[in-house]
């Protein structure tokens, strides 16, 4: 059939719900109770009973004796899933066939939701939300919040409906708890394999429809509470596992049949997973490969929980593929880890690394990260391989991957947000895996810095927070607007003599230099509790016409300088206020980034360096930021910024005072 002709199903049509049982006494009664009230007097179901040695068949003789519109189709032997299923569609005619599992329970209207789909182009088949599922159907995936309290399964599904009314989600795998299939394209395609006895039908099937050109959907406003494996478990592992894995290698052997030994696409381009295993060789496995990681599966080879064990190990240029997998967070020597990898890769040879997003949960609490990678953090080892004193070898990006957070992808799906959007919101992306190619470098001279009358002067104040202060240097070498200078001042740092003779924080501020950023680094005799006497003593020396702030757990966006720059130049403001998207601990649990209005801090201002310089020092107190920037506003040159963009989004949890400023 043509996925490209239209398909316009009759709303009233009817649905065949096709039930395979075996052993399932347990759960079969909740699964029709729920069925019974919930479909129309078009819709019949078809119980398939394989051969159950419990109380199932008197049950469903029962339910067949006393409803129209039940058929129990006892097979007095265990046909496998596959085949019930079958035997249950040829048993009715009608439009549409649902796959149902015994250990279900439907909710209200929930066959005419899963029918809106069709009216879509294209989709053959539609699944629901459920609460035991794997991959894109997990509720929670598509709920916005946390729902506190006892909910029944009914105002659950009420509360989705609400929420996603009439909305879908393409996919490339239905999970076969419950699915509902067009039965002309169902029917063309074969219906499901019978050689696959116990599992992999949802694999293949989904496989298939999108071979014949059709698209899979879930329904986002449909829950449908699944048990998950109770029929599964009736029988002991000794039985189980055999069909199972017999029905898996019947089908790894159908995609090799497809593609040809070799040719056979990954499990990500196919269904979007990464955990269908088989006894059959459908992936080879890859050329030499080592990973070195912490508390995660090798990939294939060795498993080097060290980089150091690495080095001692493996000889040089013999690996094929290195992947490192939360190792560089918590190194103290960054540049020299990097030399070890690249050494140990053939030419040619891919590095992975993943890292924790710099926007990570993780990143912003107290995990003791040695280092934190943000925007940049990798360009030095692409662009200058010499600037770190690589002359022959250097890196060529080859891709990267997001891993997000549940909240993560709540936001994308609930709001319909962009992922270059979602990757720059806070908590939304775990980690991210860098992808890179060992290549040969050209000799050239190290790029040598670029001196530019800086038009903005930034104050970082750190202490004793070297990670987030890596993150920052990222930051800044990722800012759109160069030409700014940066003060890094210790505010009484014990290790920041140490952290300034780092030789990648040194690597990482030459490379800013080049880009015609000017940074000045030093240590404050003690600790003040409070940047006051680190910003007087910055306003007396920059150089730039306007001046901004930061802090250490602060996180700057790449066009932050140039979006502050932006408000004020050309104005008649000697500064202006922005909002802040506040992320720290008290927001942890949070579904949604709080957005707060009205809120003043040092990372939320630009001012003229000349008008600051006018104002009383700043003082020694708590509320030292707030005093400052309401002087300013007495001065009725202080404007709130018209933008709505934050461009900060800052660890302030402590926070409380608040205070309106007249645009």
């Amino acid at each position: 059939m043509d996925p490209q002709a239209s398909f316009t199903p009759d709303p009233s049509s009817g649905v065949v719900i096709v039930i395979v049982t075996y052993n399932s006494a347990k759960t079969i009664d909740a699964c029709l109770s729920s069925v019974l009230r919930t479909i129309s007097d078009e819709d019949e179901i078809v119980v398939v009973d394989n051969g159950s040695r419990d109380e199932t068949g008197v049950i469903l003789q029962r339910y067949a004796a006393e409803f129209p519109n039940i058929r129990a189709v006892l097979t007095g032997q265990n046909l496998g899933f596959a085949e019930g299923c079958n035997v249950g569609t040829r048993a009715s005619q009608k439009e549409f066939v649902c796959l149902l599992n015994p250990d279900t329970v439907v909710t209200p209207t929930w066959l005419d939701r899963m029918k809106v789909p069709f009216l879509t182009d294209k989709v053959a088949a539609v699944g629901p939300t459920s609460d035991a599922v794997a991959g894109m159907q997990k509720i929670e995936l598509h709920l916005p919040t946390t729902l506190q309290g006892d909910y029944s399964y009914d105002e659950i599904a009420g509360v989705l409906g609400d929420m996603n009314g009439f909305t879908i989600a393409e996919t490339k795998l239905l999970i076969g708890f419950c699915v509902l299939f067009r039965r002309d394209v169902y029917e063309q395609l074969g219906m499901l394999d019978p050689e696959l006895f116990l599992g992999s039908d949802d694999l293949d099937i989904s496989w298939r429809l999108q071979l014949a050109g059709f698209k899979l959907a879930i329904a986002r406003d449909v829950f449908v509470h699944h048990e998950n494996h109770v029929s599964f478990s009736s029988d002991p592992e000794s039985k189980t596992r055999p069909l199972a894995e017999a029905s898996a290698n019947h089908f790894g052997r159908k995609l090799i049949a497809h593609y040809g030994e070799g040719n056979v696409p990954s499990q990500e381009e196919l269904w979007g997973i990464n955990w269908f295993e088989c006894g059959v060789d459908v992936w080879p496995a890859p050329p030499l490969g080592v990973e070195v990681s912490v508390g995660t599966t090798p990939m294939g080879g060795t498993h080097y929980p060290s980089i150091e064990a690495l080095g001692r190990d493996c000889e040089p240029e013999s690996v094929d593929t290195l992947r490192v997998n939360g190792v560089l967070e918590f190194v103290d020597d960054v540049l020299g880890a990097m030399g070890s990898l690249l050494s140990k890769l053939k030419v040619g040879g891919r590095l992975s690394l993943q890292i924790p997003h710099h926007l990570a949960p993780d990143t912003w609490s107290d995990v003791p990260y040695r280092n934190l990678f943000g925007p940049k953090a990798f360009d030095i080892f692409i662009e200058s391989p010499q600037s770190v004193g690589w002359t022959e070898f250097g890196l060529k990006s080859d891709g990267f991957q997001l891993f997000f957070t549940d909240l993560g992808s709540q936001i994308h799906f609930n709001r319909g947000l962009p992922i270059a959007e979602v990757v720059e919101m806070p908590r939304a992306v775990k980690s991210i895996e860098m992808s890179f190619r060992k290549v040969a470098i050209a000799a050239k001279d190290v790029p040598q810095p670029l001196i530019r009358t800086p038009l903005a002067t930034m104050v970082l104040p750190a202490y004793r927070r070297r990670a987030m202060l890596m993150r920052q240097i990222d930051s800044i070498c990722a800012q759109t607007e160069k030409a700014f200078e940066v003060f890094i001042v210790g505010d009484g740092c014990p290790e920041f003599a140490e952290l300034l003779t780092d030789p990648y924080l040194q690597a990482k501020l030459a490379w800013a230099r080049t880009k015609g950023t000017t940074i000045h680094a030093f240590n404050m005799a003690q600790n003040h509790g409070t940047p006051h006497v680190i910003i007087n003593e910055a306003l007396e020396n920059a150089r730039g016409e306007y001046f901004l702030w930061a802090a250490d757990d602060d996180y700057i966006a790449p066009n932050h300088v140039d979006h502050y720059l932006s408000s004020v130049r050309g104005t008649a403001w000697e500064g202006a206020l922005f909002n802040t998207n506040l992320i720290g601990d008290f927001y942890t649990n949070q579904r949604e980034t709080r957005l707060e209005l009205g809120h003043v801090g040092h990372s939320e201002v630009i001012v003229r360096t000349d008008a600051a310089r006018q104002l009383p020092a700043h003082l020694a107190s708590d509320f030292q930021d707030w005093e400052f920037v309401l002087a300013l506003a007495q001065r009725g040159k202080l404007a709130k910024s018209s933008s709505t963009q934050a461009t900060f989004h800052v660890n302030l949890t402590s926070r409380q005072r608040f205070f309106q400023v007249a645009a």
